[in-house]
């Protein structure tokens, strides 16, 4: 009896035994199955990355050439316009000035006639040589601030340029143009002001030789109030030029185009295992 149970349970142990080897082959061969269907489910959506991302840097490739395009054309198109307004601003002082001419033969001619109440010839000199000084100053001087305006507005454009390249680049430059806008408001100003200056001619009133003095001292001032305002608005136009400078000044790495981050392609099924 006791031989019988033995035997039974070596044999249960022996099947027991198989059973267990059995099981463990068809473990791994399924985990081996599962590994190479994720393994080939994972290569084309790496790949499917990699394409997207090529073509999203293409695409930004692409849109900085366009931006780059459309900078250029309107610097073009900028430069052009400035070329035009100085033209313009030219011929507008010239035909002042030419104005002015017919303007300062009149007070020329009426001042010698006044003059012959004077009977001091050396008060009759002085007269006459304050007139001409006094409208040469202001020929000269006027002159000087439409320059001025000139390499003002040189000097604004190549902001405005560089606040262009800067912008294409991804950089912040509200504040910058913001200025810029505010400088060519100036400019315009300044220019206004020249050209009204230029055009105006100084007479000097002669009554009789006791308000001789006076009446020259008034002119004299007055043409230096009427000067002082014109170089103000030329002084205003310069430094809010100077501010546009400096807050462009303040954006880092001008030339360097900032990328857009692209958002990451995220795959959920790289981890997804197909009943085939």
């Amino acid at each position: 009896m006791s031989f019988i149970i033995n035997l039974t349970k070596l044999f249960m142990n022996k099947k027991l035994y198989s059973l267990s080897i059995i099981l463990g082959f068809v473990l791994s061969f399924s985990l081996v199955y599962a590994e190479d269907v994720t393994t080939s489910n994972v290569r084309p959506n790496r790949e499917n990355i990699r394409e997207q991302k090529k073509e999203t840097r293409a695409e930004i490739k692409n849109e900085k050439k366009e931006s780059r395009e459309e900078v250029k054309q309107t610097i073009e198109e900028r430069i052009k316009e400035i070329k035009e307004r100085k033209e313009a601003f030219k011929t507008e002082v010239a035909t002042i000035k030419e104005e002015a001419k017919s303007k300062l033969t009149a007070m020329r001619e009426k001042l010698t006639t006044d003059l012959k109440k004077i009977k001091d010839e050396k008060k009759r000199e002085t007269v006459e040589s304050v007139s001409e000084r006094i409208q040469n100053l202001n020929t000269r001087m006027t002159d000087n601030l439409s320059k001025a305006i000139t390499n003002i507005e040189n000097v604004l454009v190549n902001i405005e340029t560089r606040t262009n390249k800067a912008e294409t680049n991804g950089n912040d430059v509200t504040t910058v143009k913001a200025k810029i806008a505010e400088a060519k408001t100036a400019i315009e100003k300044a220019k206004t002001a020249v050209s009204t200056q230029a055009g105006k001619v100084y007479t000097i009133t002669v009554v009789n030789d006791a308000t001789l003095r006076a009446t020259i001292q008034k002119v004299n001032q007055t043409f230096k109030a009427d000067m002082k305002v014109a170089q103000e608005q030329v002084k205003t136009a310069r430094n809010t030029v100077r501010i546009s400078a400096e807050l462009l000044a303040q954006i880092p790495r001008i030339n360097e185009f900032k990328e857009i981050p692209t958002q990451r392609v995220e795959n959920t099924n790289t981890t997804e295992v197909t009943n085939n």
